[in-house]
């Protein structure tokens, strides 16, 4: 199976969520998880986001939860999720 990406429109609280799944087993994980200002969720060309990449073992169980380039500000770029160190 491939990976597919939902956004997600959904506010929890101050910020709006897109994540990146990949499938483990059976099941669908979340591997990059992008956190945006609401009135910034679509912007994924623009460098507005903090993102995080969680790793996991063959069960499904997470090795790692690690931001882009090591940093948490919002400055990231959604669509260039998968070109960052992590």
């Amino acid at each position: 199976m491939a990976r597919t990406t939902i956004p997600f429109h959904v506010s929890s609280g101050q910020y709006a969520v897109r994540m990146t799944f990949i499938p483990i087993g059976k099941d669908w994980y979340p591997e990059y998880i992008g956190e945006f200002a609401p009135c910034d969720q679509n912007r994924v060309l623009q460098p507005v986001c903090r993102i995080t990449k969680v790793s996991y073992d063959g069960n499904g169980n997470p090795l790692s939860i690690l931001y882009a380039n090591g940093c948490a500000k919002l400055n990231k770029i959604w669509a260039n999720r998968t070109t960052y160190n992590y």
